[in-house]
């Protein structure tokens, strides 16, 4: 019986037609399940750390430029930040939150996310991977 023969550094199994294109079940599923207890433990305490209010004057000025996207008036202070403030002013328009929260609410889940995308690299170099396998 023959061992695989690995070339430029893919296993033979991934050199096979087909391969690679779908995910392993219980691999995949446990990357994903780790990622998403990752963000919503990390959402769950940013949430419940929150600033109680507006703590600073960017923050009041990103508050007013969910009210009236203004640069001149510095609502919110240049650049504007315009997908931050549209991401915040949908919720206001279709929900009716108040400026506060969502701007409160939108950074949560960015930080979550973020923690979230750093935890799944951790996880995924300590397995073995490297960066070169990406491509």
């Amino acid at each position: 019986m023959t061992t695989p023969r690995c070339t430029g550094g893919r296993s033979a199994l991934l050199n096979k037609p087909g391969a690679g294109t779908t995910v392993v079940g219980s691999v995949g599923s446990r990357w994903v399940m780790k990622a998403v207890l990752i963000f919503t433990a990390a959402f769950a305490i940013y949430f419940v750390t929150r600033s109680p209010g507006l703590d600073e004057w960017d923050s009041v000025q990103f508050a007013m430029g969910i009210r009236e996207f203004n640069l001149w008036k510095h609502q919110p202070h240049p650049p504007g930040y315009p997908l931050y403030i549209f991401l915040a002013w949908l919720p206001v328009r279709l929900i009716g939150w108040s400026p506060e929260f969502s701007l409160q609410f939108l950074s949560c889940a960015g930080g979550a996310l973020f923690v979230a995308a750093i935890g799944s690299t951790v996880n995924w170099m300590e397995e073995g991977h490297h960066a070169d396998q990406l491509f």
